[in-house]
Formats: C-alpha cells, sequence, structure tokens
C-alpha cells in the first residue's frame, strides 16, 4: 500500500536523521569533518526508501484500512507527480536564469584563480558540468586579506566538489519531495559543507600566518534554498564592505 511505504520511509529518514545528528555532535568535539556525515545519511535514507518500494506490500494494520482504497493511491501518485515536476521545473527555471545572468558577467583573474565577476551575484560556485567561482564586484575593492580570503573559500568548495555533492543531494529531494527528512538532510548538509570549508579556510590562512588581516565574521545558519546551478553555501567565514577588520588569532 503506497501510504504506508511512504510512512515507512519517513519513519526511516528520521532514524538516520537521529544518527546522524549524534554522529555530527561527536565529529564537532573532535573537530572532524561532517559533510560526510549528512551525505551519508541522505543516501542511506534514499537508498533504504528505494528498497522499500521494491518490496512486497505490508500488510495494512486496521487503521490504514480507510485510507488504502485505489482511489487514494491514484491521488497519492498524481500528487507525488505533480510534486517532483514541481521541485524539478525550479531548478530548471533557476539554471535557464543563470545562463541568461552569466552572458552579462566577465571573466577576470583574482588572486590566480579564475572567477566570473558579476554585479551582485556571489560569491559562489554556479554551474554543475562547468563550475566556476561568481564573485560580486565589490569584493575585487576588497582589502587584499579579506579578498583572499573569499576567493580561497570559493576555491575550496570548488575543489572540494561541494557544488556537486549538493546537486546530488537535491536530486534525491526531487524525486521524493513528499519525504519530509530528506529535506532535513539537505540543509544539514548544506551546513556541514559551509562548516567544513570555514574550517579548511582558517586552517590555510593561520598556517600561512598571514598579515593581510581577514575577516572573521559569525554569519546566521545557511538557508536550504535549493539552486541547481547555483551551488552557493553560505559561510560562516565571510566578509562585507562594511563589516569592520578583525585579525584572527592563533591558538596557543
Amino acid at each position: 500500500m503506497m501510504l504506508l511505504r511512504m510512512s515507512y520511509s519517513v519513519v526511516v529518514g528520521l532514524v538516520f536523521a537521529l544518527v546522524a545528528l549524534t554522529a555530527e555532535h561527536a565529529a564537532n568535539r573532535w573537530l572532524l569533518p561532517r559533510r560526510w556525515i549528512w551525505a551519508g545519511s541522505l543516501a542511506a535514507t534514499f537508498a533504504a526508501s528505494a528498497v522499500l518500494w521494491t518490496m512486497a506490500a505490508p500488510a495494512a494494520p486496521p487503521s490504514f484500512a480507510a485510507v488504502s482504497s485505489p482511489q487514494v493511491t491514484r491521488a497519492l501518485q498524481a500528487l507525488w507527480v505533480l510534486a517532483s515536476a514541481g521541485v524539478a521545473a525550479v531548478l530548471l527555471l533557476s539554471a535557464e536564469n543563470l545562463r541568461l545572468r552569466r552572458r552579462r558577467w566577465t571573466m577576470a583573474r583574482v588572486d590566480d584563480v579564475d572567477v566570473l565577476v558579476t554585479d551582485g551575484l556571489g560569491p559562489a560556485v554556479v554551474g554543475l558540468f562547468r563550475p566556476v567561482i561568481a564573485m560580486p564586484r565589490w569584493v575585487l575593492r576588497a582589502p587584499d586579506g579579506q579578498r583572499r580570503s573569499i576567493v580561497l573559500r570559493e576555491a575550496e568548495h570548488l575543489e572540494a566538489g561541494d557544488h556537486t555533492l549538493i546537486a546530488f543531494a537535491m536530486g534525491a529531494v526531487a524525486l521524493m519531495p513528499w519525504n519530509m527528512p530528506l529535506w532535513f538532510h539537505l540543509r544539514r548538509l548544506r551546513v556541514a559543507i559551509a562548516k567544513d570549508c570555514d574550517a579548511r579556510v582558517l586552517d590555510h590562512l593561520l598556517d600561512a600566518e598571514t598579515s593581510a588581516e581577514p575577516v572573521i565574521e559569525v554569519s546566521r545558519e545557511p538557508t536550504p534554498t535549493a539552486r541547481p546551478t547555483v551551488i552557493h553555501v553560505d559561510s560562516y567565514l565571510g566578509w562585507h564592505p562594511d563589516a569592520a577588520p578583525q585579525t584572527p588569532q592563533r591558538a596557543d
């Protein structure tokens, strides 16, 4: 029965989410990467849900008898298709919007990194098959230290393949949009990717003992907005034209 399978899938997702939260807590304590915890949990949730749909339908409890009719099943199937189509449409429209906007951007080399200079979008990694760093024009006017830290963060995202990881996660959500734990996994994955990247950037900056005084600014948590080809993970390490410079201190 379709509704019962969907319910089982949601419960499985909740169980994996609780396990991932526990593992993330341990990773925070031991300063370990966190993004693979949520990527693995999301993949396990999706795979387990897919397996459930290939198995023979379990016997429905009496409480499900009233909603096990063929009419209810057809209605759920229609809603599933419409929801997936809606998510896919948003992703495709975002991709087309990005393609049109990229025509107005110019390529530049900033701190030995090739970037697309935009009028406002970014900093972000844009594109899936041919990803590139998009850098708003105000970053070019930033002090050298702040500019280097921003470019380094996006280069880290690009080198780590974070855009691909998020794209696969959004694909799983698009295929099962009714599975709310998958949306929660996507959100936590974006947060984990941002924190892991910021940790790597801070290591680079402190190891280099940069004298450029990069800004360290605590921002709000990233929002889970789905943008298929604008893979932009808000950072906890950033700079804004109005920010006051601060100097990172090396731990003794």
